[in-house]
């Protein structure tokens, strides 16, 4: 539960006791079973641990400046440690979840939500069970209205004017209803992890769809794996609870906003780069995503940075 003493700058000297944090809060807004901060973290020692979350709450956290070069995340899963993965610009840690953090020295400026699990599933009307959600990996995958309502969430905490406080609250009860479907779909995900797509057919189609290439055709990954189309994306949504044309495009869009902040290309360099025909078909996504255009978000990713 959040103790009403709660912060993010005490929780995270929790976790990580032995790495010096300087953390400059902005903002911080309290909800009932529910506080959103948005800081400032600089540290001067690189950070490398297993980290155990066992409070009952999930915490998400949006970066609002590129994350150090070389930051990592693997999960523990069975007591063996996944092959890390660079840090999403999303980061969601589930109760119960174990992954072990590598981060080198920097500063970042990100959002920070914890959500009291009672608060979830009073919004959400669904009752969690604790023992699954334990079962989880430290991490899950959240569907793309995730990004949308934090981000204004955090359009709201910089206005802070009338009514701020109000759109904050009613957001803060989607995003417990977005969280809750993320997590059903990853629990489905967990139960049939050992079923129906085989485990070398789901890293074939994971290094396709992260590969710095254009995106892939269905066709193409149902070439990689010896089925039809439809064998493949039936197996792809009971394996994973999402379908395979939603996942290729989460990733395609991660893809962007990290060339975003990354490097000086064009929209229409990214947008080729990225397999879209053209840079408006790519802003256009990237807005349906986000809730921003793909300008605006690389231009407050250098202002955040």
């Amino acid at each position: 539960m959040l103790s009403p003493e709660f912060t993010f700058e005490l929780w995270t000297s929790e976790i990580l006791p032995e790495v010096p944090i300087h953390y400059a809060m902005e903002r911080r807004v309290r909800l009932n079973g529910a506080s959103i901060e948005v800081g400032r973290f600089q540290w001067q020692t690189p950070i490398r641990k297993l980290v155990d979350h066992q409070d009952d709450f999930l915490t998400v956290n949006l970066a609002l400046s590129p994350r150090p070069s070389g930051s990592s995340l693997a999960h523990l899963r069975r007591n063996e440690i996944d092959q890390p993965k660079q840090l999403p610009r999303i980061l969601v840690t589930v109760p119960g979840g174990a992954y072990e953090l590598t981060v080198p020295t920097g500063t970042i400026r990100s959002l920070q939500c914890a959500l009291d699990l009672k608060r979830i599933e009073r919004v959400a009307g669904r009752q969690l069970n604790l023992q699954t959600i334990r079962s989880q990996a430290g991490s899950m995958v959240v569907n793309p209205a995730v990004e949308m309502l934090l981000n204004r969430i955090e359009d709201e905490l910089k206005a802070d004017q009338y009514g701020s406080d109000v759109a904050i609250e009613a957001y803060a009860d989607v995003l417990c209803v977005e969280l809750t479907r993320s997590l059903v779909a990853e629990r489905h995900s967990g139960t049939l992890f050992w079923g129906g797509l085989a485990g070398w057919r789901l890293r074939r189609i994971r290094e396709r769809i992260h590969a710095d290439a254009p995106a892939p055709q269905l066709v193409e990954l149902a070439d990689l794996c010896g089925v039809t189309v439809r064998q493949l994306s039936r197996a792809f949504k009971a394996e994973t609870g999402t379908s395979l044309g939603k996942y290729i495009d989460q990733v395609v869009l991660d893809r962007g906003r990290e060339l975003l902040t990354s490097s000086d290309d064009t929209l229409a360099a990214i947008a080729g780069r990225l397999g879209f025909s053209s840079s408006s078909s790519f802003a256009f996504a990237f807005r349906r995503s986000t809730g921003m255009s793909p300008s605006d978000f690389r231009q407050r990713a250098k202002l955040d940075a």
